[in-house]
């Protein structure tokens, strides 16, 4: 497989932008107790979840918004970060499973986000 100059930095500094993400919401003074349980690292990426009891769809539409251009979560990061997050995925469960049971026990939708600085 041919090298690529500057690869192995950019995913390197991939995964250090995720981890300081989920750093940032680990801090339960400014984001609370839940938070730090509804992210964790995925490889490069930062997997961000969210509830739901009933309208799987509009828990995942009002996620996604939050973390596109315009959302909240999306200008925070953006504006005051300097780091710009994207959606690389979702997922959802009907009832939470496995690592998402430590958040909740009703269904759950998640974005999996990679981070970019600008």
């Amino acid at each position: 497989m041919k090298h690529i100059s500057g690869f192995e930095d950019f995913l390197n500094e991939a995964a250090s932008l995720a981890s300081e993400v989920a750093k940032i919401f680990s801090n339960t003074n400014d984001w609370g107790s839940e938070m730090k349980d509804r992210v964790y690292v995925k490889g490069n990426n930062l997997i961000f979840l969210d509830s739901f009891y009933y309208g799987e769809q509009a828990a995942m539409d009002d996620l996604k918004r939050a973390w596109s251009p315009g959302g909240h979560y999306y200008n925070y990061f953006v504006d005051d970060l300097k780091m710009k997050p994207e959606i690389v995925s979702s997922f959802s469960e009907m009832k939470a499973s496995g690592r998402h049971k430590k958040f909740t026990d009703s269904g759950i939708v998640a974005v999996e986000l990679s981070f970019e600085k600008v």
